[in-house]
C-alpha cells in the first residue's frame, strides 16, 4: 500500500493543563513574595531602622496583583487582560478607599500596583507570542 493514503498526523496543540500549571506557580509566587514582603521584610526592616528607600512600603502592592492576577487566570483563562484591568482597578481604589477612611495613603502604592500590572501584561504577552510559536 501506498503511504499517501495516509494523511499527516494532527499538529499538536499546546498542552492547556501546562499553562494552568504555570499560572498556578506564579501566583502562588506573587502572593507568597507579597506576603514575606509585608510580614517578614517590612517588620525587619522598620526594627532594624534600615534606610530601603520605603520599599518595605510598596513591595507587598507590587507582588499581591500579579499573584491575583495568575491564580485566577489559572482558573478562568478566556479574557486574561480583563482581569488584568480588573484586579488593578478593583486594587487601585481600594487604595483611593483610604483617603477617605483616614488610613495610611500612599501614592507610591498606586504606581506599585500599576507596575505589577504592566508585569502581568509582560508576561501574558510573553505566553502568547511563544504559544504562537508553537502552533
Amino acid at each position: 500500500m501506498s503511504s499517501d493514503l495516509n494523511p499527516p498526523a494532527p499538529a499538536s496543540k499546546p498542552d492547556r493543563k501546562a499553562g494552568n500549571k504555570v499560572y498556578t506557580l506564579l501566583g502562588v509566587a506573587g502572593i507568597s513574595l507579597a506576603m514575606i514582603a509585608k510580614w517578614v521584610y517590612r517588620p525587619w526592616i522598620q526594627a532594624g531602622g534600615i534606610d530601603d528607600l520605603h520599599m518595605a512600603d510598596w513591595l507587598p502592592d507590587f507582588f499581591i496583583l500579579p499573584g491575583t492576577v495568575f491564580l485566577l487566570l489559572s482558573r478562568y483563562r478566556k479574557r486574561p487582560y480583563t482581569v488584568v484591568a480588573g484586579c488593578a482597578l478593583f486594587t487601585v481604589a481600594d487604595e483611593l478607599v483610604q483617603l477617605g477612611t483616614g488610613a495610611t495613603f500612599d501614592p507610591a502604592d498606586i504606581t506599585a500596583i500599576l507596575a505589577g500590572a504592566a508585569c502581568c501584561l509582560l508576561v501574558l504577552r510573553l505566553r502568547k507570542e511563544k504559544l504562537k510559536g508553537i502552533a
